[in-house]
C-alpha cells in the first residue's frame, strides 16, 4: 500500500488552496451520462500556470475522458510539458483517505511529471485533504522501450 498523507485545508500552501478551489469551481461542469458523477481537476505546471479539466462521459464508456487527463491536455495544448501538482475533487462526498486516480490517469500524467508530482484529493467541504506523490502511488510508469 502506498503512503497517503492528510492535512487540514487551512494549512495548505496558498497555491494548493487555489488548486483545490479551482477544482471545486470547475467540477460543476463535469458531464456524466450514466451516473451523474462529476469530477474536477486543477493542474499546476512547473512554470506556475494552472489548467483545469472535468470528466466528460459518453454513452459508450470507452470514450470517457477523465478530469485529470482533460486538465493535462489543456496544459499541453498551451505548450507545457512539465507538471508540478494536481488537485482532484471527485464525486464522492467526505473523501476519507482516498487517492482515487486510475492507472490510465497516472500513466498519462507520468509522461509529463516526475516522481515528486503531488496528487491532492479533496472534497467540497475543504476540511481535510489527502495527498501523495506519483512515486508513491505509481512507482514504475511505463517509459517506452
Amino acid at each position: 500500500m502506498f503512503k497517503v498523507n492528510e492535512e487540514k485545508f487551512q494549512k495548505l500552501p496558498n497555491d494548493e488552496k487555489e488548486l483545490v478551489e479551482r477544482a471545486i469551481q470547475i467540477r460543476k461542469f463535469g458531464y456524466s451520462t450514466r451516473s451523474g458523477a462529476k469530477v474536477g481537476a486543477a493542474l499546476k505546471v512547473k512554470k506556475g500556470e494552472i489548467f483545469s479539466g472535468v470528466n466528460v462521459s459518453n454513452v459508450t464508456s470507452t470514450l470517457n475522458v477523465h478530469a485529470e487527463i482533460a486538465a493535462a491536455c489543456q496544459a499541453v495544448a498551451h505548450g507545457h510539458r512539465e507538471f508540478e501538482k494536481i488537485a482532484i475533487v471527485p464525486f464522492e462526498k467526505n473523501v476519507k483517505r482516498e487517492i482515487t486516480q486510475c492507472g490510465v490517469c497516472l500513466q498519462f500524467l507520468s509522461e509529463f511529471a516526475d516522481g515528486n508530482f503531488k496528487i491532492i484529493v479533496a472534497d467540497e467541504e475543504k476540511k481535510i485533504v489527502y495527498f501523495t506523490f506519483l512515486k508513491e502511488i505509481f512507482p514504475k510508469p511505463f517509459k517506452g522501450i
